[in-house]
């Protein structure tokens, strides 16, 4: 970011010759697009832009080779300032459509998602009233949604309607899971799915998005054929995760830990460290898990819901003693979250001896039985005050009041 920023503001350009136009500096600049060359483009079409203001291409031009920067470095303010060339060339020309659907492309990626259908919607629109309105469209022409803006190939009048449709089912098909559109988005990942092919941008996401919408539905099968689908035609981190979730679900265990480990090969990050754990807890691979969850805190040492995990695998790989002093040495730093209640009923569980099954097991705890019922009935009183939005933020934890309060009336009373 700081080195675009650089470019586009506090330096000028390596001096040009001065006396060409703005036709050429946008020319040239689409030929180092296409070369990947992305910061002598941006350097071409802002001098372009200097030449003539009002030249909605160059601006067009520049927010595409800002957006491909920002696939190589993900910096953030990159595909702000790339937003904020496409409102400029929209301020100039507000109905094109190419512009508005770029632009829905880049909110997608902003997480905006309301505002990715709206401009979907209206490159829709724009593009019908566009072709309704010209009557000497040729016969073929060049392709103007390609990511590059230096054209090259020639597409059909079909192509075009073809390509501009799928882009606008895939973005509000994707945006509406993330709003929970479920139906909405069910009809338009369809629709995506059916006019595009493997050759489209993006085409193995409509298999990984309705995956996931699938796994939302229930449809576990159908999750793992979209997501195997998407897998098959270009392996990510995303369709891994999200087949490692419906093989988790579905009893296969092994699959999970080995998909969520393909996921940590792409992008080893906190969350998927704790998911493969709390994936191997399951099979009872706890000395796997704590190394897997101590990657994990190493990555977000401030995340609670990681330290109470590495607890628990402590206690359930028969260290109780580790356990209880690593839950002590946190307990205090907890005391204001609404994971509060959750490290008292883990402490009564390695007090009394409490197993997977909410059963005693003498033999895993420290048989004290009258400390682990104080610490029960204050996990119980705690727990009452978790609102609706904690436990939604829980990834793992889940307090179970009736099973705590069933292990009170059988040992404390």
């Amino acid at each position: 970011m700081k080195k675009l920023f650089f470019i586009l503001f506090l330096l000028p350009f390596v001096l040009l010759s001065q006396n060409k136009t703005e036709i050429e500096y946008f020319e040239s600049g689409n030929k180092k697009l296409g070369e990947d060359n992305l910061f002598g483009a941006i350097a071409d079409y802002k001098e372009a832009i200097k030449i003539n203001p009002k030249s909605s291409k160059a601006y067009y031009g520049r927010a595409v080779a800002i957006w491909h920067l920002y696939l190589k470095e993900l910096e953030r303010e990159d595909l702000s300032l790339a937003i904020n060339d496409l409102n400029t060339a929209l301020s100039i020309d507000n109905n094109n459509y190419r512009f508005l659907l770029k632009r829905a492309e880049l909110k997608y990626q902003q997480n905006d998602d309301y505002g990715t259908i709206n401009d979907a919607k209206n490159a829709i629109d724009g593009f019908k009233n566009f072709y309704n309105k010209e009557t000497d469209v040729p016969e073929v022409y060049v392709n103007p949604i390609a990511s590059r803006i230096g054209y090259t190939n020639v597409h059909s009048l079909n192509d075009e309607k073809i390509e501009v449709y799928y882009m606008y089912y895939y973005l509000t098909g994707s945006s509406k899971v993330q709003l929970g559109d479920y139906d909405g988005a069910m009809n338009d990942l369809n629709e995506a799915i059916k006019i595009g092919n493997s050759q489209f941008l993006y085409y193995p996401m409509c298999y990984a998005d309705r995956g996931y919408l699938k796994y939302q539905l229930g449809d576990l099968n159908g999750a793992l054929s979209d997501l195997s689908k998407s897998i098959e035609l270009l392996p990510g981190e995303v369709p891994y995760q999200y087949r490692a979730y419906v093989k988790f679900e579905l009893g296969d265990l092994d699959g999970a830990i080995k998909d969520i480990s393909k996921s940590i090969e792409f992008n080893p990050n906190s969350f998927y460290y704790a998911t493969s754990s709390y994936f191997k807890s399951q099979l009872d691979y706890y000395k796997q898990a704590e190394q897997d969850i101590l990657k994990a805190i190493e990555l977000e040492p401030e995340n609670i819901e990681f330290k109470y995990l590495l607890i628990n695998y402590i206690y359930y790989s028969g260290k109780p003693n580790e356990a209880l002093e690593e839950l002590n040495k946190n307990l205090k730093n907890f005391s204001n979250t609404p994971l509060y209640c959750f490290f008292f009923e883990m402490r009564a569980q390695i007090k009394i001896g409490i197993n997977k099954s909410f059963e005693v097991e003498k033999a895993l705890g420290l048989n004290d039985i009258k400390g682990g019922c104080l610490d029960l009935k204050k996990g119980l009183e705690l727990s009452k005050k978790l609102s609706e939005e904690d436990l939604q933020n829980f990834e793992y934890l889940y307090f179970d009041t009736d099973k705590v309060q069933k292990l009170i009336e059988q040992y404390c009373n």
